[in-house]
């Protein structure tokens, strides 16, 4: 059996609900499998970034005071058609305290996304903190506790290295948080890596929370990873306290007519384009397969099989053993796009 049937089966037997891409979606994404990874040390846990850079997998702890730098082995399992995981190695994050986000730049330099305070900043790995980037005055007013900085990406804007940072879910000044009736208007500052500074800024809305009744459930953007061609996956997690959490994941297309809002000290009454998004696939029912409160996604290399596509990997917070059993879920899916030729087999039924 091939991967890639695997794959499709697994997203039958393996996640408990997985709806599939839109019809004519031009990036699609098939299960091929889940580990739990368990944590030999108790200072480990809270998995709240994921990015993969120099051939290796990297998140961020989310511990309240010593974040954490922790490089996971994740590999395909060609006997089990599954994935393995486990932790390689840890070590401290410098600057700030409650670490959500974690994108590679280039080398041992990383960029981290914090949430105390909300601040996102530069370190190299085995030393200190190399620069913090300046943020706009109305953001650092309108976050929200417990609600910041969740998503990063790199990506390459008119020959600049260019990070997006994604806030949670909405500014204070901006609107209500997401509903069962409506999504968040969440913030994504463009930052110039070689000034530390913002260029741009736009707004992404997600999707509405699940159920119907406001206030027992939620939904917020927790991260991004960015395509080679400029457009980026972004990840939504949710709870439904019925059906537990659950995961969309979509696809920005940057470039589309969206309106830079740096400007706008609030979003309420004014008119803006925001960035275009379109869904391209969910997973739900999380708790079923471990801890399931999923916060980082990243996209790695190439699959070396008659297939193709990409690895992207999912990783789930723990929360430190507050809502159950400690450890990380570790999700392993395909990532095909338009220019991936071989299509993908039906699931059976």
């Amino acid at each position: 059996m091939t991967l890639i049937a695997f794959g499709a089966l697994g997203a039958c037997a393996a996640a408990p609900r997985a709806d599939p891409a839109p019809p004519g979606a031009s990036v699609r994404l098939e299960w091929i499998g889940h580990a739990n990874l368990a944590f030999e040390d108790d200072r480990l846990g809270g998995l709240s970034g994921l990015t993969y850079g120099d051939g290796r997998w990297f998140a961020v702890t989310d511990h309240p005071r010593e974040p954490r730098l922790v490089e996971l082995a994740i590999e395909l399992n060609g006997a089990t058609k599954g994935i393995d995981a486990r932790v390689a190695a840890w070590e401290p994050v410098p600057a700030h305290a409650d670490a959500e986000a974690v994108e590679w730049i280039e080398g041992r330099t990383f960029a981290v996304g914090f949430e105390l305070p909300g601040a996102v900043a530069l370190f190299e790995t085995g030393g200190a903190t190399l620069d913090e980037f300046t943020l706009p005055a109305h953001v650092l007013r309108g976050m929200r506790p417990n609600r910041r900085f969740e998503a990063l990406a790199l990506r390459h804007h008119d020959g600049r290295h260019e990070l997006w940072a994604g806030i949670e879910t909405a500014l204070e000044q901006d609107g209500p948080e997401a509903g069962p009736g409506a999504g968040a208007m969440c913030r994504v500052l463009a930052l110039d890596v070689d000034r530390a500074a913002p260029t741009r800024e736009f707004v992404y809305q997600t999707e509405p929370a699940p159920g119907f009744l406001p206030g027992t459930s939620f939904n917020s953007l927790v991260d991004f990873a960015a395509l080679d061609d400029g457009r980026l996956l972004a990840l939504e997690r949710s709870l439904d306290p019925l059906r537990g959490y659950a995961v969309a994941i979509r696809l920005i297309t940057p470039g589309a007519g969206e309106t830079d809002v740096a400007g706008l000290e609030t979003l309420r009454g004014a008119e803006f384009t925001a960035l275009r998004v379109e869904t391209i696939a969910r997973f739900g029912s999380l708790n079923s397969l471990g801890p399931g409160n999923v916060e980082g996604l990243a996209i790695g290399p190439v699959i070396d099989d008659e297939a193709g596509g990409r690895l992207v990997i999912l990783v789930s917070d723990d929360n430190f053993g507050r809502e159950g059993p400690r450890g990380a879920l570790v999700i392993a899916l395909r990532l095909l796009t338009s220019a991936d030729a071989a299509p993908a087999p039906s699931a059976p039924r």
